[in-house]
């Protein structure tokens, strides 16, 4: 990776107890405060609360990559993750949220890269979102991790879009923010 090049080392992201297919209700202790955006979240995407709050089976997304020395999360966001749900979902971030992004770039790559991927990505069932719910799924998950790991105590998620898989030209698009992040989080 391009991060490795210039002596960032990044680790495969881990999954966190609370982020899962309990949804809200799996936030405790530190993210409880969070508890009713994410609830908004779950609402305005259609989730099925009681499929969440009975969930045997939890299913927790790990993240993508980590710097394990600051607690960096990073993303990496491909097409899968510019759905109209996507862009639903930044309605209901609170002001002011702790964000490794700039939400205005997200919400304007929604809205260039919906259709296209709405069709491609919304077509898998899921258990608490229902048929064809894979990309509301995905923005729930998404809106999970932005809001409940800085609740946490852990820095703002850092998103690097590439849409179009040039990951080259993202990294060097987003290379400052990511080093910021990682100098900010040690």
């Amino acid at each position: 990776m391009e991060a490795a090049k210039e002596g960032l080392f990044l680790s495969p992201g881990i999954s966190f107890e609370w982020v899962g297919t309990k949804g809200p209700y799996g936030l405790s202790g530190k993210t409880a405060n969070v508890y009713e955006d994410v609830m908004t979240i779950a609402i305005a995407l259609g989730a099925d609360l009681d499929a969440m709050r009975l969930a045997q089976r939890v299913v927790r997304p790990r993240a993508d990559l980590m710097h394990e020395e600051s607690g960096v999360i990073i993303e990496v966001d491909e097409l899968q993750h510019f759905t109209s749900h996507r862009l639903l979902s930044f309605e209901s971030y609170p002001s002011g949220a702790p964000l490794g992004f700039d939400l205005e770039d997200y919400r304007d790559l929604c809205e260039q890269h919906r259709v296209k991927a709405d069709k491609a990505w919304g077509t898998k069932k899921t258990a608490t979102f229902g048929p064809k719910s894979r990309g509301r799924q995905r923005a729930f998950y998404d809106a999970l991790k932005d809001l409940s790991l800085p609740a946490a105590g852990l820095p703002p998620v850092v998103r690097i879009a590439v849409p179009d898989r040039d990951y080259i030209r993202a990294w060097k698009q987003v290379r400052d923010r990511v080093f910021a992040a990682v100098a900010d989080g040690a």
